[in-house]
């Protein structure tokens, strides 16, 4: 935990706007959450990959209250993943690929080891949106100045232009549905206070944060 703290504050640090996350722990820490809460009061935006079988630790994934966007994972067939934990504190899904054997394990991506590889998991799901909200954030700037930039307009903007799969709105196992780059640039921000797109309903309330007011 302590490598991960200082990686995030350094990250801050360095004026990066959004941090990608892809692992897990099983118990709280002080020092992740002061990090986080500090990458969250400098409107950096922390995405973290979603628990699963073969990753689990809910934590950061639990410091949503302090500003954490989990991403879970959805299937070629445009559906949850089957590997993907349902739980209260999901955003958004993004596609992720298969880890059935009788399927290809379809989003191809670079080896910790040398190359390209072939791969399945909610960690191949965060970097999706992990690149939409730095893209949002550049485009935002350009189109929007001063609205739209902050972390949590980046991740209210996306829950609010998901793709629904399954119910209408909230729902464990997609959030507030799966990633959508075209609906999330036709966002018009001067349509209306930003705040708009700050209130969907759903989840569970993961608690106030005593360092600082949440939007969402």
């Amino acid at each position: 935990a302590g490598s991960a703290a200082t990686a995030i504050r350094e990250a801050v640090d360095a004026n990066c706007r959004v941090i990608n996350l892809s692992w897990g722990l099983n118990s709280a820490s002080d020092i992740l959450g002061d990090a986080i809460a500090y990458a969250h009061q400098h409107q950096v935006l922390v995405v973290s990959a979603m628990p699963y079988q073969y990753r689990p630790g809910e934590y950061p994934n639990k410091l949503q209250d302090i500003g954490v966007m989990n991403v879970g994972a959805s299937a070629n067939t445009d559906q949850p993943a089957s590997y993907t934990i349902s739980a209260p504190y999901i955003d958004v899904c993004a596609p992720g690929g298969n880890q059935e054997a009788s399927q290809a394990k379809d989003i191809y991506s670079l080896n910790a080891y040398g190359g390209y590889t072939w791969g399945a998991g909610t960690s191949m799901a965060a970097p999706h949106v992990t690149g939409a909200a730095a893209l949002l954030y550049d485009y935002a700037t350009l189109v929007y100045p001063g609205l739209g930039t902050e972390a949590e307009d980046l991740r209210g903007i996306i829950r609010a232009t998901a793709d629904d799969l399954t119910v209408p709105g909230f729902d464990p196992n997609t959030g507030y549905g799966r990633l959508n780059l075209r609906r999330m640039f036709e966002w018009d921000g001067y349509a209306g206070d930003i705040s708009g797109v700050l209130t969907a309903t759903g989840g569970t309330d993961q608690g106030a944060s005593a360092l600082y007011s949440m939007r969402i």
